[in-house]
Formats: C-alpha cells, sequence, structure tokens
C-alpha cells in the first residue's frame, strides 16, 4: 500500500506474505483496507540480508510480520527500530518476547517506534478485550479499579498452520524448565499482566488487577484429555525424532468494580486464521491512520491494547463483534 502523506513510499508492508498466514493478512489487507488504492508493490528480500531488510524498512510507515520469529524475527525488528518503522506481529512466544523486550524496548521507546506483541488470535483478542473491559467499567465507575478478569474461550477452531508447527518445534529445543516455567499458569497472563504494568501498574487497572482465563469444554473427562494431551506433546516434543515427525506430518511453514460484575464479549465469525489475520492488518492500519497509543506512550514492546479504542472500531468495521454489558 502506498501513500506520500508521512514521506516513504509503502504505508504498509506484510513481511511473509507468502506463507498461510500471510496470505490471508494479504488478503484482508486488499479487501478491507482502502480497496480504491493502487495495486501493491511485490519487492523479494532475503530475510537473512540484513542491507535488504534495512532498505525495505525504510520505505515503509508500518511492518506487519508473519515470519519463523526463531529464525528470523530478530532481523526485522531491527530494521524497524533503526528505520523507525512501527512494527506488529504474532509472536505469542513468551520465551521469545522476554528475550526481545530485555534487547528492544529501551531502544523502540527512544526510537519512538512501536512495537505491538503479539496480535494473533492466541493473544492479541484477550488482551484487547481485557483493556476494552477495563476502560468501560473505569468510565462507569471512575473511583473503583478492576479486581480480576476471568477470560473464557467458547470455541477458537484452532489449526495449526506450518509456521506455527516450526515455531513450536523450534521452542521445543530449549530445556524442560525454561518450557515450563514460561507456559505457567499461561501465556496470556503474562501478556496481559505486561499492559498492566505498562500501563503505570495499577492507575488504570487497579493495583490488585489479576486476570485469568480458561476453555470452555464439553465435559470433564474431555478436559482432562485435552490437558494431558498438551503434556505428552510437549513431553515427545522434547525427543530429536519426534520433532523430525512433527515436521514431516504437518503443512510445511507457508501453507498450511469491588462486587460489581460486568460482561465482555469478542465473537469474530471466521476461521482462526483470518481472525489473526484481520487482528494484523487492522491493527497495522490503526498504527498507520490514528496512531494514538494508550497511556500517551510512542513507542516500545507494547501489547494489542495500546492501539485499544481505535482497533475495536476497526475490527468492528471487518465483522467483529465486541460488547459490553454491565451486570
Amino acid at each position: 500500500m502506498s501513500a506520500a502523506k508521512h514521506g516513504r513510499e509503502y504505508d504498509i508492508v506484510l513481511i511473509g506474505a507468502t506463507g498461510y498466514t500471510g496470505r490471508m493478512t494479504a488478503e484482508h489487507i486488499s479487501k478491507e483496507l482502502r480497496p480504491d488504492r493502487i495495486q501493491p508493490t511485490i519487492e523479494v528480500v532475503s530475510l537473512h540480508q540484513r542491507e535488504q531488510v534495512a532498505t525495505l524498512m525504510r520505505k515503509a510507515k508500518v511492518c506487519i510480520s508473519v515470519v519463523s520469529y526463531w529464525n528470523v524475527g530478530h532481523e526485522i525488528i531491527d530494521a524497524c527500530i533503526e528505520k523507525r518503522t512501527d512494527y506488529i506481529d504474532t509472536s505469542g512466544d513468551t520465551i521469545l518476547l522476554r528475550k526481545w523486550i530485555s534487547k528492544y524496548h529501551d531502544a523502540a521507546t527512544k526510537a519512538g517506534v512501536a512495537l505491538i506483541q503479539p496480535c494473533g488470535i492466541f493473544s492479541g483478542p484477550h488482551d484487547l478485550l481485557t483493556w476494552f473491559l477495563v476502560h468501560h467499567l473505569e468510565q462507569h465507575y471512575q473511583d473503583l479499579k478492576t479486581q480480576e478478569v476471568i477470560l473464557s474461550v467458547k470455541q477458537a477452531g484452532l489449526s495449526p498452520s506450518g509456521g506455527s508447527i516450526e515455531n513450536l518445534v523450534l521452542q521445543s529445543a530449549l530445556d524442560a524448565q525454561t518450557l515450563r516455567q514460561s507456559t505457567e499458569p499461561w501465556p496470556n497472563r503474562a501478556i496481559v499482566h505486561r499492559t498492566w504494568g505498562l500501563l503505570g501498574g495499577g492507575e488504570v487497572y487497579g493495583r490488585s488487577f489479576r486476570y485469568n482465563e480458561y476453555e470452555t469444554v464439553p465435559s470433564t473427562l474431555f478436559g482432562m484429555f485435552k490437558v494431558l494431551g498438551v503434556y505428552v506433546l510437549m513431553t515427545l516434543l522434547g525427543l530429536a525424532p519426534f520433532r523430525t515427525i512433527m515436521r514431516s506430518s504437518f503443512p510445511a511453514p507457508g501453507e498450511g468494580p469491588d462486587v460489581e460484575k460486568v460482561y465482555a464479549r469478542l465473537e469474530y465469525t471466521a476461521g482462526s486464521y483470518l481472525v489473526t489475520a484481520a487482528f494484523l492488518a487492522q491493527g497495522a492500519a490503526s498504527l498507520l491512520y490514528a496512531r494514538k497509543l494508550e497511556g500517551g506512550v510512542e513507542g516500545g514492546c507494547l501489547t494489542p491494547a495500546f492501539v485499544g479504542e481505535d482497533l475495536i472500531e476497526r475490527i468492528r468495521g471487518a465483522g467483529g463483534k465486541i460488547e459490553i454489558r454491565f451486570l
């Protein structure tokens, strides 16, 4: 996408457009973001060539990254900070995010570059819906803060793409203790609590705020087997032969207040990867056209909540249903 107002050749660049999630995101952009725009340009870039990546980032205002984050994700973030290009991705791996926060947050803050992570179906809706609920609760009860948000996933319809399997396999090569600590009790608590910390550590969400989530299952037995299955899978992924089998059996990368209660709901009637595509594309549009980050921040390793109300409205405009009800 191209525009001249910001002095750069491209509004948005999508890195990884040939992959499964990339194709979905490109399709969403073409249908939902300024359909009157000129046809997009295709550029071929080697992500292992730092100069090529930096040259492309210099041309763009916002970058959407849907690549193998463990392999080449850092190359893109390096270039975005260097060229002052805002960035959004789906990297929900807390181990990798912790490394990137330590490495990039201060530099991105200083450069005024927003790095929105992660903004896919696994974490984006959770963080954004939590912010939406807290924000509206604060508006109605200004003297009271949110104590707890409990989020339930009723139906996600998740099927892993090749890229997701590749990232899972690469992550599983880490030691067992690191893997266990990174997922206990669940990754999204770390994401949502990071939002809490970045937004004043209690000034917005409440000092004793906590986040919990669960997934609805048809029966207790089904839930027990599902939890057991996750532990078995993570144990097997620690074995090199099993990782090889996984790679060969799944699609290759690129395929594939006090006592008051408030109820909020987000519904998007589309496949899981179409939801990811919508959050990535609309999040990028929010950075491009509005860029009104929550808390008055200008940059850093941020979360989907920081594009807040504008992203909420854009998701609604793209067919999502987001509502809130005071009980």
